[in-house]
């Protein structure tokens, strides 16, 4: 049985990106290929059907019958296309190469403002390689290979970092009957996500009413417009819509203002197209779109447009962003880093710095005894300090000290400051080291 040729690529990638350079190689498992070419390119393409009815003939006859007529739409858009040729035999002797594989290279950079790919229901954007192998002797051979190619949506750009809000206040009621004002406020962090990120909503009601609102909803909303022509000659838009994803909120009592969400997460599921928005062909759209269930009235409805791009954020959680869309920078914190445990006891003061002498408590274990002479210590302390005081301030050191003896039985004079004696010193590094230090260790 003979294989069936193949396209290799070396680089080989999962999605390429406008720009990129493609590099491969067809894999021919025969001896007598005659003419060995490669087709790279690019195309959209929709299609869709509808009746329309035509107009009657005789307008004043009502048994004459309809008549409907198929209008077929139709678009398409190449945005390039690229032919290699890869071997010839020019010799018309139809020279057979040696039996065995035989490999013929190649290479393409991809042009930049091209659409993302996309396969929809009535229309795709396809990037695709074709191989055609001419034999001498059988028929020619056709071997073809998609490539994913997606336009380059960074949301790490300056215009995508800044979040997307909408307010709008408005008259609950009606003229006779009036019910108050619904201020409604929406908020999201950012105006473009990648697929698997999050989307961070937030949500105020402020129900000055005097009716409870039942609900709220928020949800992610594609969609997705095709453009073509049709046979009778007019250009025509067709419009999809799909829901991506949702969050549901509870009922909202009158008089309050609440905050729905304070930056909930929702997410961005993996299968999201892109936004497209440089084809006239096919176009993508995203929206955020809440809205708030108003009994016996209207919905407040917020519509807030953001994109889907293909470089997510250079973000993590070390490093987010605040309100206002300027990102912060943190110091990571590193688990292996020396730390310091709070001592029970802690130590005495190093010695090298003048503290003030702490002062004992009151305690009521003194005696009578320890009490006398820390009052004699103090005297002979005053006394020595100051000779020349006069003889009024002795005797009222006297009379307090003969007030205290007698209600000790009671209550403990307050002792003399004393110099603390100092603590035994514990097995711990006083003062702890500062962040440097640590780092450096």
């Amino acid at each position: 049985m003979v294989q069936q040729s193949v396209i290799k690529l070396h680089n080989e990638k999962t999605v390429y990106y406008a720009g990129d350079v493609i590099s491969g190689e067809i894999v021919v498992h025969t001896s007598q290929p005659k003419q060995v070419e490669i087709e790279f390119e690019g195309n959209a393409y929709c299609y869709w059907e509808e009746r329309e009815r035509l107009p009657k003939e005789n307008p004043n006859d009502p048994d004459e019958e309809v008549r409907y007529i198929t209008i077929k739409y139709i678009g398409n858009k190449n945005y390039f296309r690229f032919r290699r040729i890869l071997h010839r035999d020019n010799s018309g002797l139809q020279t057979a190469l040696q039996p065995g594989e035989k490999s013929f290279g190649f290479h393409f950079k991809i042009p930049t403002n091209i659409p993302s790919s996309y396969e929809g229901d009535i229309g795709y954007i396809k990037y695709q390689m074709s191989a055609k192998i001419d034999y001498v002797r059988k028929s020619t051979e056709n071997v073809k290979r998609v490539i994913k190619i997606e336009d380059l949506i960074d949301c790490n750009e300056e215009k995508y970092l800044r979040g997307v809000s909408s307010t709008r206040e408005t008259s609950v009621g009606s003229l006779c009957c009036k019910a108050g004002t619904l201020t409604v406020n929406g908020f999201v962090d950012r105006s473009c996500y990648c697929y698997g990120e999050d989307i961070l909503v937030s949500l105020e009601i402020d129900n000055n009413t005097s009716r409870k609102m039942r609900k709220s909803k928020v949800k992610l909303v594609r969609n997705v417009r095709y453009r073509a022509t049709g046979s009778n000659g007019k250009v025509k838009d067709k419009w999809f819509t799909y829901e991506v994803n949702s969050l549901k909120g509870r009922e909202i009592p009158r008089g309050l203002t609440m905050k729905q969400w304070d930056n909930k997460a929702m997410a961005v599921p993996e299968n999201s197209p892109p936004t497209i928005y440089n084809s006239s062909v096919i176009e993508i759209y995203y929206r955020i779109k809440m809205k708030v269930v108003v009994p016996w009235g209207m919905d407040v409805k917020l519509d807030l447009p953001i994109s889907i791009g293909t470089k997510p954020l250079v973000q993590s959680i070390n490093n987010p962003a605040s309100e206002d869309g300027a990102i912060s920078c943190q110091l990571p914190f590193n688990p292996n880093l020396p730390t310091v445990p709070y001592p029970s006891n802690p130590p005495s003061a190093p010695t090298d710095f003048a503290y003030p002498p702490m002062q004992q408590p009151y305690s009521a274990g003194y005696s009578q005894q320890q009490q006398q002479q820390q009052q004699q210590q103090q005297q002979q302390q005053q006394q020595q300090q100051q000779p020349h005081a006069s003889s009024n301030d002795a005797n009222l050191n006297m009379n307090y000290s003969k007030e205290m003896e007698a209600d000790s039985v009671t209550l403990s004079p307050r002792p003399i400051p004393q110099p603390c004696p100092p603590l035994p010193l514990l097995d711990y590094n006083f003062p702890p080291p500062s962040y440097d230090e640590a780092l450096n260790n």
